[in-house]
């Protein structure tokens, strides 16, 4: 399943030499929440200083679907995904952004 990853670029270096990180947030809403937040389609690619990456997981719809946070009025999906899962089932890439070879 293909799904992307928006973060600076310092972070996007570290993601690729040591794998994901969760992070704790309210993500938009008023509660906490932790884990990597990942997209069905870039989102915000055009803010300053944004990376995105390409999360490729060889898991499915059904193996993320606990981790799914549907919002109405979105015209994209979210998922809240615990970094070990992420990081268990992954390939990454570089898409859009800053550079990740300086900081």
């Amino acid at each position: 399943m293909k799904l992307f990853h928006r973060t600076t670029a310092k972070n996007a270096k570290a993601i690729l030499a040591k794998g994901f990180t969760d992070a704790t947030g309210s993500f938009g809403t008023t509660d906490r929440y932790t884990g990597v937040l990942l997209t069905s389609q870039p989102v915000d690619i055009d803010t300053i200083d944004i990376t995105l990456i390409e999360v490729e997981l060889d898991l499915d719809e059904d193996a993320l679907a606990a981790y799914e946070r549907p919002e109405k009025g979105k015209s994209y999906r979210e998922w809240l995904v615990p970094a070990v899962l992420v990081n268990a089932h992954m390939n990454l890439r570089i898409i859009a952004g800053g550079k990740v070879d300086s900081e």
